[in-house]
């Protein structure tokens, strides 16, 4: 859907949401973290307490074992 001038946003994607009667487009944030390995290094790094957030040996490994079967 192309808007008019005044109305674009940064980036490709927007969200959509719907208020009643009305049509809500939002700009889409891009997402942080590009890989799987760089959200894992996020999450560790921001809860050092957590328990279980796949490391990037552990996601090949599992994902190794899924692919061998």
């Amino acid at each position: 859907m192309r808007l008019p001038k005044a109305f674009r946003f940064e980036g490709t994607e927007v969200g959509i949401e719907r208020r009643g009667e009305e049509v809500v487009l939002k700009p889409q944030a891009k997402p942080s973290h590009g890989t799987l390995a760089e959200l894992s290094r996020h999450l560790d790094d921001k809860y050092p307490k957590g328990r279980g957030f796949p490391t990037p040996a552990r996601l090949r490994t599992q994902q190794k074992r899924d692919l061998d079967w």
